[in-house]
């Protein structure tokens, strides 16, 4: 089996080989599983990543939520492997933050706070992901240690077909998608 090391660099070469009309088709195919899942239907809270570079974009994916009423939250880095979960209300609400990946701006509330997790649909990146909704990230290990204290959430890992691996190699820490979804395909996992 191939080392995650491998497997990320590989899927981030076939990531970025995707032209921009197919990043955007694919990307919309994917918002439209998404936000007519059940699961983000029933939702009163959607957390999820704000898209950068060749990611699934996941701009449509919050203006759906805002438009049904939804709380919406986002993450920002707050430390090494870190990263906490504030509100937002729109794409102003964002600056460039770590990384320079767009971040909830310091005045934002938090969202970490005693809600039902089973009305908490979170979406969640990958470099890769596989049907058993294993998940490589990109290394930092941000969303493995913020996933462990969210247990009993949902979770949507939102992927390009072209990043699906056949099985990634598990790790104790490493936190299962409930689902994997596609521009093809959604996998219960």
């Amino acid at each position: 089996m191939e080392t995650k090391r491998d497997i990320r660099k590989q899927m981030l070469c076939a990531r970025d080989r995707l032209t921009d009309r197919e990043w955007e088709t694919y990307s919309d195919r994917i918002t439209e599983q998404v936000v007519s899942h059940p699961l983000f239907v029933q939702a009163k809270e959607i957390w999820c990543y704000v898209s950068i570079g060749k990611e699934v974009c996941t701009e449509q994916i919050l203006v759906s939520a805002w438009r049904a009423g939804k709380r919406t939250a986002v993450p920002k880095v707050t430390g090494k492997r870190e990263m906490k979960f504030y509100y937002i209300e729109s794409l102003n609400d964002l600056e460039t933050g770590a990384f320079g990946i767009l971040e909830p701006k310091e005045e934002k509330k938090g969202a970490d706070c005693c809600l039902e997790k089973s009305d908490l649909l979170m979406l969640v990146p990958g470099v890769s992901f596989d049907p058993a909704g294993r998940r490589i990230g990109y290394g930092g290990g941000f969303y493995d240690t913020y996933l462990q204290k969210m247990e009993g959430c949902h979770t949507f890992g939102l992927a390009f077909e072209v990043q699906m691996a056949d099985q990634i190699p598990a790790e104790a820490h490493d936190i299962r998608m409930e689902y994997v979804m596609t521009e093809k395909r959604c996998w219960k996992c």
